[in-house]
This record gives C-alpha cells, sequence and structure tokens, in this order.
C-alpha cells in the first residue's frame, strides 16, 4: 500500500509540474498503476522496478490512459 501511495504522489506531482491539471493528472497516475499492477502482479516484482523502467512502462502505456 505504501508502495502505491508514493507511486501516485509522485505521479501526480510531476504530471502536474508538467502542465496537468490535478484531476487530469490524478485519473492518469491511477490508470498507469493498474497497468503496472496488470504487468507486475507480483509486488516483489513491481518492486525491483528502477525509475528508468517506470518511465519506459509510462511512455509505452501512456495512450490508453491520457484522454
Amino acid at each position: 500500500a505504501n508502495e502505491k501511495e508514493s507511486f501516485i504522489k509522485e505521479c501526480v506531482s510531476s504530471a502536474m509540474e508538467n502542465g496537468q491539471t490535478r484531476s487530469v493528472s490524478e485519473r492518469y497516475c491511477d490508470c498507469m498503476l493498474v497497468k503496472i499492477e496488470s504487468l507486475y502482479p507480483d509486488i516483489n516484482d513491481a518492486a525491483k522496478l528502477t525509475e528508468e523502467d517506470v518511465t519506459r512502462i509510462m511512455g509505452k502505456y501512456k495512450d490508453g490512459c491520457l484522454e
């Protein structure tokens, strides 16, 4: 749970720094969290992801999360 909260917090902050509103940022980050969880259902595998891994995944799957 702490990892999820940390991911959402960092993601929302980053998205807002890039000009998105809080509500758009939250929807996008919630969507990305679901995508990452579906790719890495084992929390131990997800915990091994580097920041670069997460950035790569988000770049690949962002279209499905941006409206």
